[in-house]
């Protein structure tokens, strides 16, 4: 080891250089005692919580794999606690940026002082204990695994398996009984030292937590808003009271079964961050179903619903198709939203970076002139018929044709009543880089939402 050296009451540990991580930092300070430190993320906390109680709790879903990335020697792919105790101060440092520059504005311009900003509070749940933690079923996968290429084998047991366990309803109805009792637990626990929070609360979902996000809000749906009970719950806590609104689950009868309820409260938001969801509502044949429903909602008009993927990553679908005819031609399908720009760029407009806005206007002058195409030709086939018609008499030719699903034109047009009442779209597409490659973003692309600085500053705006 190196030595110790005693130099008056600070020790100094010399480190020998190991390559170049440790050339220009070859002594480590040691002292006794506690002396002035500084935690990450712990002034803006503090300055936050100087202006009154929370705001919002996020609660935060895992995805697949999570016992292979909260493992100390992997390190390519952060654990969950990791990610959202990052994701917990860049939200804080958004916050308190927005309010500087408005309020920057304000001294400047004038108009209304901006409120201050009051803390979200992010809570992640980890469930993949469940089944990956001394279950039989574990037991028997690692007896039946072949002891050769253990990293891909790594992949299929503890990545893989975790969608296909999903997949059983007994197991899924087990994850849900998990969260719903991890979220309940937490917001008591929460409510223990935040007695005065009167707050809203939302769910996140990344990957297949998505799914679970969903699952747990549309049995909230089911279930018309009967509160259960839960071991540890005491019941003189005051709880946000439940709002229920009309509309239909989506849930098949493979979906999961009613249990009891398993959200402290409505939830004011639910994100899916790199969803499959839009692929697990078609497997489950949901579609047709969604559009039997004119006012389906994800649980009522009081909760939004924000669908953000990368279009690099293979795993996110999208879901504002659903709520369209079965068939609807890939053209008239509008366009995903762009999530916005943290802050302004040189040549953004609209919170869309300029090389992309100018894409978009080049994709719709092409549509258009496609319009424009199909027009003409269908005004001249009507002439044409009608100068037929002259000479043959025949009334069946005077036939209007029937209007078909590629008369959709605009966004405008078309309701996603699945979006909320105060949100118009669903589906959210990550803003790339003028010189990003598909393929190799879509390495990274699945994992990359929660340092996403643009995907923060829209958790913190919306």
């Amino acid at each position: 080891p190196p030595p110790l050296l005693l130099a008056g009451k600070v020790y100094t540990l010399k480190l020998k250089p190991v390559g170049l991580k440790n050339t220009f930092s070859s002594t480590l300070q040691l002292q006794r005692g506690y002396g002035p430190y500084s935690y990450p993320g712990e002034a803006e906390e503090s300055r936050l919580s100087s202006h009154g109680p929370p705001k919002e709790i996020i609660f935060v879903i895992h995805g697949i794999g999570e016992l292979v990335w909260s493992k100390t020697e992997v390190t390519f792919v952060p654990s969950m606690i990791e990610q959202m105790n990052t994701l917990r101060i860049d939200i804080h440092k958004r916050q308190l940026k927005d309010y500087d520059d408005a309020l920057k504005k304000h001294r400047e311009e004038g108009g209304p002082e901006p409120a201050s900003p009051q803390k979200i509070e992010i809570l992640p749940i980890i469930w993949y204990q469940v089944w990956h933690t001394g279950t039989d079923i574990k037991k028997s996968l690692d007896s039946i695994t072949i002891r050769t290429i253990p990293v891909v084998r790594t992949i299929a047991n503890d990545i893989i398996f975790d969608v296909l366990m999903y997949q059983q309803k007994e197991l899924r109805d087990k994850i849900l009984k998990f969260v719903g009792e991890e979220c309940r637990m937490l917001w008591s626990q929460y409510m223990m030292v935040n007695s005065g929070y009167e707050g809203d609360i939302s769910i996140c979902g990344h990957s297949l937590g998505s799914i679970i996000a969903w699952d747990l809000v549309t049995r909230l749906k089911e279930e018309g808003g009967e509160q259960g009970d839960f071991e540890g719950e005491t019941r003189d806590q005051p709880r946000p009271t439940f709002k229920w609104g009309p509309g239909r689950s989506s849930m098949s009868e493979d979906s999961p079964s009613s249990g009891s309820n398993s959200l402290p409260a409505e939830p004011r938001n639910v994100w899916l961050m790199g969803s499959p969801v839009g692929l697990f509502l078609t497997v489950r044949d949901s579609h047709s179903s969604i559009l039997s429903d004119p006012h389906f909602t994800l649980l009522n008009a009081n909760t939004s619903l924000y669908n953000i993927f990368n279009p690099s990553d293979p795993v996110a679908y999208r879901i504002e198709p659903l709520q369209l005819p079965i068939g609807t031609p890939q053209s008239s399908i509008p366009p995903p939203c762009y999530v916005p720009t943290a802050d302004p760029t040189f040549g953004s407009i609209d919170g869309v970076r300029a090389h992309l806005k100018a894409k978009e206007h080049m994709a719709n002058a092409s549509k258009k002139i496609s319009e424009g195409v199909k027009i003409a030709e269908k005004l001249f086939g009507g002439f044409s018929k009608q100068i037929k018609s002259l000479g043959t008499n025949d009334e069946s030719s005077e036939e209007l044709e029937r209007p078909s699903i590629e008369s959709i034109d605009g966004d405008d047009a078309i309701t996603f009543t699945l979006a909320g009442a105060s949100n118009s779209r669903i589906d959210y597409q990550v803003q790339t880089s003028v010189l990003e490659s598909e393929l190799l973003s879509s390495i990274t692309a699945h994992t990359s939402y929660f340092n996403n600085s643009d995907v923060v500053a829209m958790l913190t705006r919306k």
